[in-house]
């Protein structure tokens, strides 16, 4: 519930592992879940980019659309 405290303890996560899809796709569901959705559609962005496998680039597709993300 504390979605300030998660996006911060992932952003440093990140800076230390900034190729981890994992980070990026929990780092944009906190921002989703948080009510920021043009920063959650920027961190699925991230997280495509690092090409996940299949199945959480489906999910991460089915978010972005849920989102309205571009």
């Amino acid at each position: 519930g504390d979605y300030a405290a998660a996006i911060e303890s992932l952003q440093k996560a990140i800076a230390q592992r900034p190729d981890s899809p994992e980070a990026h796709y929990a780092l944009a569901e906190a921002y989703a879940q948080s009510g920021d959705p043009a920063q959650a559609c920027e961190a699925y962005r991230r997280f495509m980019e690092l090409n996940p496998p299949p199945d959480w680039q489906n999910q991460g597709r089915q978010a972005m659309t849920a989102l309205g993300c571009r």
